[in-house]
């Protein structure tokens, strides 16, 4: 598959209740290419090796025992770090199975899942590590004999037990407060990211002090560092999916010049986005990824 393609779970998944795979992605090959999902979640654990998460709202790193859930709207890649790279094992899993589970177990609700700008991540290490690894094989293998539902609904509660003993609980000073969490959002749109810091200021109605501390304490950087990260990764989807021109791009982005969105590109992914729109557009996803 290549890069750029909205994902349909019905493809891949030959009459079968969910998807399993393997993938592993090496630091000398290009990164998995940018993707959404229309119509699963999903969930994957990561074996061995480190790498980054790359999203469209920004990127978190990677590294064994962590166990990430992708929501269908994340536009996401998967990038191996020197010396090993990365390898994991993903779950796709139909979004009505995911909601309807999410009902029964009452544990986490769409609207916490939906609360971070980036996916949840919980990093394990220990016997709880080794738990979920077990976990995932396990799926794993029974999907290659043809899983029913009952396997799948089995590997969902466990995964929601995980995901619920990590929530933070509603004092926890570690969870977004809403008005963060709403302009963030609402700064992926191409319109608010041409207005930069000023419109995330706006959008966040806080004065630029506040929201430079709040963001400081919540994503490690600053309201600058946040627009110029969320411009470059929204370029990478551009380049990856669009024939639009480096003027355009730069222009839908909020950079102010083609050359300065050059140097910013080059600075942060060590090639040039003409490079990096050919790599990705000859990039094949190693699975529904």
């Amino acid at each position: 598959m290549a890069a750029g393609q909205v994902l349909q779970l019905s493809e891949h998944t030959l009459g079968r209740p969910y998807h399993a795979a393997l993938c592993r992605v090496s630091p000398r090959h290009a990164p998995v290419g940018f993707h959404t999902h229309q119509d699963f979640y999903e969930l994957f654990y990561v074996l061995d090796g480190s790498g980054e998460h790359r999203l469209s709202a920004g990127c978190q790193s990677l590294a064994v025992g962590d166990l990430v859930l992708v929501r269908p709207a994340d536009w996401h890649s998967l990038v191996g770090l020197p010396p090993a790279g990365l390898e994991w094992i993903n779950i796709a899993v139909p979004i009505s199975t995911w909601h309807g589970m999410l009902d029964i177990a009452g544990v986490v609700s769409v609207d916490d899942l939906n609360r971070t700008q980036l996916p949840r991540l919980v990093r394990t290490s220990g016997a709880e590590a080794d738990r979920l690894e077990a976990l995932f094989r396990d799926a794993l293998a029974r999907y290659a004999q043809a899983a029913g539902k009952l396997d799948l609904m089995r590997f969902i509660l466990e995964v929601l037990g995980v995901l619920e003993a990590q929530q933070a609980s509603p004092g926890d000073s570690s969870r977004l407060p809403p008005w963060l969490v709403r302009a963030c959002a609402a700064m992926g749109r191409e319109e608010n990211l041409r207005g930069g810091v000023p419109r995330l200021g706006e959008l966040a109605g806080v004065s630029a002090g506040h929201l430079c501390r709040t963001m400081r304490a919540h994503y490690d950087m600053t309201p600058t560092a946040f627009v110029t990260e969320l411009r470059l990764r929204h370029a990478e989807m551009l380049l990856a999916t669009t024939s639009a021109s480096l003027t355009e791009i730069s222009y839908r982005c909020g950079f102010a010049s083609p050359s300065y969105f050059s140097r910013c590109f080059h600075a942060t992914q060590g090639l040039s986005p003409r490079d990096f729109r050919h790599r990705a557009r000859q990039a094949v996803l190693p699975s529904v990824g």
